[in-house]
């Protein structure tokens, strides 16, 4: 039994997709009918080189060829558990847009992680910006805009890859300046030009922030990263959603903490309860990633804001500044390649041995690949900057 038409929900996502993505606006973007296996080859050549001519001779390079590829190699799957006998009972007659919208929105959110991560990856060059404000974000733009100027020349448009802080920034210094440039609520994928680069905003761009914890905490303080709080108990006491024990020792400590940040399995049953499964899919969807303790450091990354803090008594035992990535770049450094056709999946669902419910699992599948090719690294300028508090 199902209330939900796949095909209307896959047709939907897609327009959706199509109209919030933020790539739409920087990325060399595509939709079309992709399939995993598949790979685009660009070729590429040696650079040109330009000299003083000299009747002796002038040196000639040969020009040899390279090839970048672009692999289909990333799968994306929205997925919605649903009871029809419920959702007759509540009568909801925009089901199938809600689902639409919200598949299209975390499918969006993935796919602008995902490029993030090339980005990063991909930059010829890195910047470091410090505290941005009201007062110094246009030199700063001024200043990634020049590296990129410097890299890539002034061939194409110049976009500034921003989150929505950047973003409230350039309103409220355009602002102080006396220029209302209309409708200062900037939206995901929203562009407007400043200081000679069209801007454009995207939620999910890749961040990191680091803990330190050389001190083995006490019973009641907190820890909350990704918007989700930890409370810690005592190593003898009985912990319930959204609690951690303080463990044997500091080595345990940190076990525990790492286990309970990425929902892992404990070093000890019963040294952590998950965090409810609305805070886990908050967690989940921006990517977030705890890595193991090196000397008595925790590094997290995600994409968005991570926002950590704690109530930790010990001096040491605190988080250090979170880095978000802004890009600065030419329109089309990054190619995306994104499956035109959902794959869509409406079965009954996967229940505990010996039990029945009339519940269906919705599953919405897109194939997709990206690529910074290998003569366009120049034209990425990634800056890190201190994640605005507030």
């Amino acid at each position: 039994m199902s209330l939900i038409d796949g095909n209307l929900v896959a047709k939907a996502t897609q327009d959706f997709l199509a109209w919030r993505t933020p790539s739409m606006s920087y990325a060399n973007t595509k939709f079309s009918n992709i399939r995993g296996i598949d790979q685009i080859n660009f070729g590429a050549a040696v650079d040109v080189y330009v000299q003083d001519y000299v009747t002796a001779g002038i040196d000639s390079d040969a020009i040899s060829g390279t090839s970048s590829i672009l692999n289909i190699d990333k799968k994306k799957s929205a997925t919605y558990n649903y009871d029809p006998v419920t959702l007759l009972q509540a009568a909801d007659p925009n089901l199938t847009a809600k689902m639409s919208s919200r598949c299209a929105w975390q499918l969006m959110r993935g796919l602008e992680q995902d490029n993030g991560t090339e980005l990063v990856s991909a930059a010829g060059t890195s910047l470091t910006a410090g505290a941005l404000n009201v007062n110094n974000v246009f030199d700063t733009f001024g200043h990634g805009g020049a590296s990129l100027y410097r890299a890539a020349g002034n061939e194409g448009t110049n976009v500034a890859l921003v989150d929505i802080d950047v973003a409230n920034l350039i309103s409220g210094q355009t602002k102080d300046d006396g220029f209302m440039l209309g409708d200062d609520a900037i939206r995901n994928g929203y562009y407007r030009i400043f200081n000679g680069l069209k801007v454009i905003v995207s939620n999910d761009l890749p961040t990191t922030q680091s803990l330190t914890v050389d001190t083995q905490p006490s019973a009641g303080e907190t820890v909350t990263a990704g918007g989700v709080t930890w409370t810690l108990i005592a190593d003898s006491g009985t912990a319930v959603a959204g609690e951690m024990k303080v463990g044997a020792n500091l080595a345990d400590f940190q076990a525990i903490l790492l286990a309970a940040l990425n929902g892992a399995t404990a070093p000890n049953t019963g040294d952590y309860v998950d965090v409810s499964a609305t805070q886990r899919r908050k967690l989940q969807n921006m990517g977030f990633v705890a890595t193991a303790f090196a000397s008595n450091v925790m590094v997290i990354n995600g994409f968005g804001k991570i926002t950590g803090t704690e109530t930790m008594a010990s001096a040491n035992n605190e988080f250090a500044t979170e880095q978000i990535s802004i890009f600065f770049m030419k329109k089309g450094a990054l190619s995306l390649a994104i499956q035109a056709d959902s794959i869509v999946s409406d079965r009954p669902a996967q229940l505990p041995s010996g039990k029945v419910s009339h519940a269906n699992d919705f599953i919405l599948t897109k194939v997709h690949g990206r690529k910074v090719f290998s003569n366009q690294v120049d034209e990425v300028v990634q800056m890190q900057y201190n994640a605005i508090s507030y």
